[in-house]
């Protein structure tokens, strides 16, 4: 049980993933110059449909992407206590998602607040047992030392750094992905 809390604690402060663009997206294409020159009206530019970035993407890459995209949004919201955005790529069923919540709503919420930089993302491989609607994506990471200021009273908590590993459970809705479950695993 007490493993249980420390293992929540230590992941509800370091969660976050190396940001940046994917190396492996195609590039925006060039076009080349016309002979023509012609400006899109109106009815063009809103049937343009938005570019979908990868972690959008139902897909295998698509998945492991949004875990990194999952773990950066929650990095983001335990650092500025802005919670709506990790809120809305978390399935409502999703114990440590929900945990991770309450317990940031609880430093926040007593004036509180966390030092942390990203965790290191150094690997990840994809179940390919599983079926593509509800992958499972494990990662290996580097959790940085974290800090948290549990209250306005300056109640402090340093959590060391740790390389640990976490299989997530994704679902595909219509909204795209959502973390449906994450497990520590060491």
């Amino acid at each position: 049980m007490v493993r249980t809390v420390v293992v929540l604690v230590v992941s509800l402060f370091g969660l976050a993933a190396c940001g940046g663009e994917d190396p492996t997206a195609d590039p925006t294409p060039i076009q080349a110059p016309s002979s023509s020159v012609s400006s899109p009206n109106a009815s063009e530019s809103e049937s343009a449909e938005p570019e979908v970035e990868l972690w959008q993407q139902k897909s295998r890459a698509g998945a492991k992407a949004f875990v990194d995209h999952w773990a950066a949004v929650w990095s983001e919201a335990v650092v500025t206590g802005e919670l709506d955005e990790f809120r809305s790529i978390s399935h409502p069923k999703c114990f440590v998602c929900n945990s991770y919540l309450d317990d940031a709503e609880k430093v926040y919420g007593d004036g509180g607040h966390v030092e942390s930089e990203p965790w290191r993302v150094l690997r990840k491989w994809y179940d390919h047992r599983q079926p593509l609607e509800s992958p499972r994506v494990t990662a290996d990471m580097i959790t940085p030392r974290t800090v948290v200021i549990w209250n306005a009273e300056g109640k402090r908590e340093v959590i060391p750094q740790e390389r640990t590993r976490y299989t997530a459970a994704l679902r595909w809705s219509a909204s795209g992905w959502r973390m449906f479950e994450l497990e520590y695993i060491a």
